[in-house]
């Protein structure tokens, strides 16, 4: 009898055991991909804080590049200057900007930082799937890409620029500043002209039409088909075309 309850509790401690490691595997998996995205979040509410970048606005390059260091930061620079790894403003920005706009959001700004955070421990990039995600490489730019978004970039720096001044500008009124921003905007970011689009509603009509074509022209030989083989189905022979006259 004995024996008999120390195998049963020799199993049960067994079992224990290992659904115990295989919840401790996932939950360390869990936990490092939510440490990633918490340092994420934590960093990237630190700086717009820092760039006095409000909760749901952009900032531009020259926001970025005005950001006064600390002395945490200063020493991670020399650091990676000796190392070889360091970037400069611009290609940290570019990397930040993801959707290519020249301006860098609250989403983007967290996503970066998270990925930094998964960089600087090599060693968790085997946890998981979830936690790989956060080294994937982002996808290259063509040289042409490459220079719509230092254009970008450019634009979004200058027009921001124009903007501060107007605001600035307590000579003016609220309606007045209204009216300025709008006409930096559109400066920097034109609208497409109303013959523009006159032409690409014409360069898509005629395509559907084409396509309409098209189709009634598959549409009519299907037809055709389909009369000569229940013509010869129903033993009277297709009459071809009529090249004389009877007499």
């Amino acid at each position: 009898m004995k024996k008999f309850f120390l195998a049963v509790a020799s199993c049960t401690f067994f079992l224990c055991l290992t659904a115990g490691l295989a919840g401790a595997k996932s939950y360390v998996s869990k936990s490092f991909e939510d440490k990633y995205q918490r340092m994420g979040d934590r960093e990237a509410r630190s700086m717009m804080r820092r760039m006095d970048i409000a909760e749901g606005e952009e900032f531009t390059l020259s926001d970025f590049k005005n950001l006064k260091l600390s002395r945490r930061e200063e020493k991670e620079i020399r650091a990676a200057r000796k190392e070889g790894t360091y970037k400069t403003p611009e290609e940290q920005f570019k990397e930040m900007d993801t959707d290519r706009n020249g301006k860098v959001n609250r989403e983007e700004l967290e996503a970066y930082y998270t990925r930094q955070a998964y960089r600087e421990e090599p060693s968790r990039k085997d946890r998981s799937s979830n936690v790989a995600k956060y080294g994937e490489p982002l996808p290259e730019l063509t040289p042409e890409q490459e220079a719509l978004h230092d254009e970008m970039i450019v634009k979004a720096v200058a027009s921001e620029k124009e903007i501060d001044e107007i605001n600035k500008n307590s000579a003016l009124t609220d309606d007045e500043k209204k009216e300025k921003i709008k006409e930096v905007k559109e400066k920097y970011y034109p609208k497409p002209k109303a013959e523009d689009k006159d032409a690409s509603a014409q360069k898509e009509e005629n395509n559907a039409d084409v396509a309409a074509d098209k189709a009634a022209a598959s549409g009519s030989g299907n037809a055709a088909e389909a009369g000569e083989i229940v013509q010869k189905e129903s033993g009277v022979e297709p009459k071809g075309d009529v090249t004389e006259t009877a007499l």
